[in-house]
Formats: C-alpha cells, structure tokens, sequence
C-alpha cells in the first residue's frame, strides 16, 4: 500500500513539474495515516503461539499449568490476594490467555477445591467407626495445614462437588457401622467436619499456639489488676500451649460424645422387647 501511494506521489510531481508547477517540500513526503500501519495482533501481547498453546515462562499454557500455578499462589500468598491478573503475571502471559483454558474466576476456584479434596488422605473401611474419625480429622488437619491457601478456599466454598460427595459418602458408610439414625449420622457426619475445620481456621489465624513474651506481660499485668482467681491459677496452662494436645483433646471430646449418644439406641436395639 505504501509504496502504491509513494508511486502516485512521483506521478503527481513529474506532472506539476512538467506544468512548471514550483515543488514543495510536502510533496516529497508520504504521510501513512494511522488506519494504514499493521496492527498488533492478540497473540503478541500474550507470547509466541506453537502447536498445542501459548508458550510461558514456565513452559507450554495448560489448563493444568494453570490450575496448578494458581495453587500454589494461593498457599504462598493467600487465597484473598488471588486474581487473574496475577495469575497471568506469574505464568507470563496476558490474563485473557487464561480464559481459554478456564471460563472465569469461580470455575478456577472450584478447580481448586477439587484440587484440595483430591489431596486429601481418606482413611480405609477397616477401621472401626472410632479410629476412622480419628484419622480422617488428622489427616484433614495436616492437608489443611500443607495448604492452607486451597484449605481457606475450600472453606469458603459453599457449592457441592463430586469430589465432596465422595467424601460425605467415605465418612457416612464409616456412621453406618455405628447404630445411629439416618439424621443422627447426618448431625455426627456434620459436628465432626465441622469441629475440624473450624479447628484448623482457629490454628491458621494464630489462635492456638504459645504465647509471646509481650502475651505473657499483658496477660500478667491484666491478672494482677484484677480479681481472677480462676484465671491466675491457670494462667501457665492457659499461656502454653499445644496445638497437637489441643486437636486430640477435642476429637477425644467429639468421638465420646457420639458414643455415648449411641448406647441408648444400642440398649433399646438389644433389649428382650424388641425381640419378642
């Protein structure tokens, strides 16, 4: 195009020329407007295009590349400082290139509770109902604690997923054992991933550990200005403490309770009146 409207120039110069027209300055330059030059194409601005998708720093843009960089962004920084510009900054690429592989925001979040649930250790059948709560809360606790930007995801995800699903089911063929009601171990099912949870939230947020020397002066000073007999008698075991104790109390705690709901019903299933 450009050199087409050049040739049209020296056209129009020779001519005035020959019609002893006087040359202007203007006439030798050719102005290419700005609809004229090449427009930069999507795929620059989000990296050399091969084969099988765009090329990051990181390698080849997968879905799985993504849900995986987005993973551990969410641990290292925290699932509140996540977004898709960021996500694209550390993959290296132009966040738009990230919805070709995943719709929006929410979808990706849910691939990250799935990711989330995918990690955790669910214990197997033979275990007693006991043992199985036991476990399961354990190993919830130290998946939760390895990712806490994932934990903290899953958390606040209030939508039901396959994933889920199946641990409901593992947890509730564990309940059936036991001689609970269908809403009994439902409610059970319910008081045990929610003491879990709720535990790990408390020990992520710095709730549940040992105090430091400016703790223990503030707690002292506040005792000794006050009348809390109670509180000052325990103070040691109140400034110390540990969070491994603190969990297997509480499972202790949860796992008696639900026995000692079930030996009514297990009374009444197995007196003479019922047999008769």
């Amino acid at each position: 195009m450009k050199g087409r409207i050049a040739g049209a120039w020296n056209c129009l110069i020779a001519a005035s020329a020959a019609l002893g027209v006087s040359k202007s300055p203007q006439l030798y330059s050719v102005e290419i407007s700005s609809w004229m030059r090449p427009r930069p194409r999507l795929c620059a601005k989000i990296g050399p295009m091969s084969g099988t998708g765009v090329i990051s720093k990181r390698g080849t843009l997968s879905r799985q590349n993504i849900i995986q960089t987005a993973a551990a962004m969410v641990d290292r920084d925290g699932a509140d400082a996540f977004s898709m510009r960021r996500l694209g900054a550390e993959i290296g690429v132009d966040p738009m290139a990230v919805y070709h592989y995943i719709p929006n925001r929410a979808a990706l979040l849910r691939e990250l509770v799935r990711l989330f649930l995918d990690a955790l250790d669910v214990p197997g059948p033979t275990l007693i109902w006991q043992d199985w709560v036991r476990a399961f809360s354990q190993n919830f606790r130290s998946t939760a604690k390895r990712h806490p930007g994932l934990f903290r995801v899953f958390s606040q995800s209030g939508d039901w997923s396959a994933e889920y699903l199946a641990v409901e089911e593992a947890l509730h063929a564990t309940l059936a054992e036991a001689v609970f009601s269908p809403q009994q171990r439902v409610r059970a099912g319910r008081l045990v991933m929610a003491y879990t949870e709720n535990f790990v939230l408390w020990e992520l947020s710095g709730s549940i550990a040992s105090n430091d020397a400016d703790e223990r002066a503030q707690f002292i000073g506040l005792i000794e200005s006050r009348d809390l007999p109670q509180v000052a008698a325990l103070s040691e075991h109140i400034l110390n403490v540990d969070a491994d104790d603190e969990f297997a109390f509480g499972l202790d705690v949860t796992t008696r309770g639900l026995e000692a709901m079930l030996c009514p019903l297990a009374t009444r299933a197995d007196s003479p009146s019922n047999h008769s």
